[in-house]
Order: C-alpha cells, then sequence, then structure tokens
C-alpha cells in the first residue's frame, strides 16, 4: 500500500513538473519572437549603449555629457541602416514574387497575394516600415 502511495506522489510530482516545463518553453519561445520583431528603437539603444559605456568604462557625469551627442548620432544612423535593410530584403521578396508569379495557378496567385498583404501589415505594424508607394505591392 505505502509502494502505491509512492507512486502516485511521484506521478504527480512528473505531471506538475511537465507542465510547468512545457509553460515555461511556450513563454520563452513567445517572449523571443517577440524581442525579435521589434525594431531597434533608436532612444532605447542610446539609453542602453550609454548605459553599456558608464558600467564598461567607469565614466564621469561630465564625460556622459560630452559623448552623448556621438552616441546618439550613431544609434540615429543605426536606425536608418535597419530601415534601409528592411527596404532591401522587401525589395528582393517583392521581386521573387513577381518572377515566380507566372508559374502560379490563380489560386496560387491569388494565395501569394494574401500573403503580401500580410507581410506588408507585418513590416508597417512590426517594423515601423511603410511602403514607399502603392506600386510596390503590385504583382
Amino acid at each position: 500500500m505505502k509502494n502505491w502511495l509512492y507512486v502516485k506522489a511521484a506521478v504527480a510530482f512528473l505531471v506538475v513538473f511537465s507542465a510547468g516545463a512545457i509553460s515555461g518553453s511556450m513563454v520563452t519561445k513567445r517572449s523571443s519572437e517577440a524581442a525579435q520583431r521589434q525594431p531597434p528603437c533608436t532612444k532605447s539603444l542610446s539609453q542602453r549603449m550609454t548605459a553599456y559605456l558608464v558600467r564598461e568604462l567607469q565614466l564621469t557625469d561630465r564625460q556622459i555629457k560630452d559623448i552623448q551627442p556621438f552616441v546618439n548620432s550613431a544609434c540615429d544612423q543605426m536606425g536608418v541602416i535597419h530601415k534601409d535593410a528592411l527596404g532591401a530584403a522587401s525589395a528582393a521578396i517583392e521581386d521573387c514574387h513577381l518572377s515566380i508569379m507566372p508559374f502560379l495557378t490563380t489560386s496560387q496567385a491569388a494565395k501569394l497575394n494574401l500573403c503580401e498583404t500580410e507581410r506588408q501589415r507585418f513590416l508597417a505594424l512590426e517594423c515601423g516600415y511603410e511602403i514607399q508607394s502603392v506600386e510596390d505591392c503590385a504583382h
């Protein structure tokens, strides 16, 4: 009888432990995906970069004040680079879609157009990137 109680306790422990592990892995996966979708905010990037320099170089308040314009400028440039890279990647995807369109059936072409619309919406909402003209989406 005692053995049966130990078996029940072990099974209950394994169930609770497994549920926790599964929940934890799902939360971790979702939070990492969300973090990857975030465009680099130049203000927070500037703050993080400044905090890193202060921590690693033990900067004085005067030094922080002196270097802040350079850090802000670099972060602004990185934001522009990121936006340009998104534009170049988007153009490559659009070129690919245009190239493969003749090989698709009507229903496949419609599905690809729907995928393109969703991609454009994602770029606008999640990445802050707007297409330059409506013609960019034309297939």
